[in-house]
């Protein structure tokens, strides 16, 4: 009885934590999510520009740099950015896996439902950041 007891008593306390680990992971990959789409779009943008600017450049060599500085920045902003949205996926895998009664429906199918979006919306950016690059090695190519 005694057993059974501390059992319910630890679990009542330590619910709460892997609810809020659950909401926690969830906000922090949401904000992690919004902050590297908002870069990886601005880097994107920036090559596209660029892109555009050296199709009508006269003076090519000052603008290719420019255009290659941006391919290497964008290049490694999409690994930085895989790899920090999979440590925040994973750890909010890891969180959901813990099944506890406080961890509601409802916290785990927002987690849920932000992972998939968090999936998605890294596919976008990737396949939005290969159509720059693209753009931007036939411009290349045309100087």
């Amino acid at each position: 009885m005694k057993k059974l007891t501390a059992a319910a008593v630890g679990a009542i306390l330590l619910a709460p934590a892997a609810f809020a680990d659950v909401n926690v992971g969830t906000k922090k990959l949401v904000s992690d999510g919004a902050t590297i789409h908002a870069v990886l779009h601005v880097d994107t943008e920036k090559v596209r520009t660029d892109s555009q600017l050296l199709r009508g450049a006269k003076k090519t060599s000052a603008a290719k740099l420019r255009l290659g500085g941006d391919l290497q920045k964008l290049t490694a902003d999409l690994r930085s950015a895989h790899q920090g949205l999979e440590a925040a996926r994973q750890s909010l895998k890891a969180d959901l896996r813990v099944r506890t009664e406080a961890a509601s429906t409802a916290a785990r199918q927002r987690a849920l439902r932000e992972l998939r979006h968090s999936l998605r919306q890294e596919q976008q950016d990737v396949h939005s950041a290969n159509r720059a690059v693209k753009e931007a090695v036939h411009v290349l190519e045309l100087r």
